[in-house]
């Protein structure tokens, strides 16, 4: 019997190892959704890093899942402002909120929602930064280890608000800040016209 189940596309780097997800998560195969971690086990960090080697961005749950993905990535965001969690741990988390919204917005810029995922994620930024500024240290560690747009996208941000910061730039301003360096490159989206013009 064919599975008639629908699936939802969710960012690899949203996913976090060594804790239970509580939903499964599928790969894309030959327009196929294969069973590649169960909701009861942890994802290996080697499993995500040979992932992001092999420029796997997508993943996929299946619809009914949605919920506990919306959950876990709320209580990921809830991390940020535990101050018992390590400053290690909060920049994987903040990396991987502004690598997902840069992989959204590059993937389609005309939809809002993709915007404000961007905005927000550049709100993370900017507070684990303003109130952690030894992260600005760890957020940099990353980009050694991934050299792809869209974590270059999260350097440039991380280096702007951090420079901002610096400059004492307020709160709102390194904002705006980050949401621009956040989305310097969208015109490498495929879904921009190379005939567009600035103006349009």
């Amino acid at each position: 019997m064919a599975d008639e189940s629908k699936y939802i596309e969710v960012r690899t780097s949203t996913l976090r190892p060594n804790i239970k997800l509580g939903f499964e998560v599928y790969i894309g195969v030959a327009g196929k959704h294969l069973l590649y971690n169960r909701a009861t086990d942890d994802i290996e960090k080697e499993k995500l890093e040979k992932l992001n080697q092999k420029n796997i961005r997508s993943m996929f749950i299946k619809e009914q899942d949605k919920i506990a993905y919306e959950k876990f990535i709320n209580l990921e965001k809830e991390k940020l402002k535990d101050k018992k969690v390590p400053i290690e741990q909060k920049t994987q988390i903040v990396t991987g909120i502004a690598k997902a919204a840069v992989e959204e917005v590059l993937k389609d810029p005309t939809k809002k929602e993709n915007f404000v995922q961007a905005e927000q994620a550049a709100a993370s930024q900017v507070d684990l930064l303003l109130q952690n500024p030894q992260a600005l240290e760890q957020l940099l560690k990353v980009a050694n280890l991934d050299k792809t747009v869209y974590q270059h996208s999260v350097n440039v941000a991380t280096i702007a608000i951090g420079l901002s910061a610096s400059l004492g730039a307020n709160e709102q301003i390194c904002q705006v800040v980050g949401v621009g360096a956040l989305l310097h490159d969208i015109g490498r989206s495929p879904e921009i016209p190379n005939n567009m013009s600035i103006d349009q």
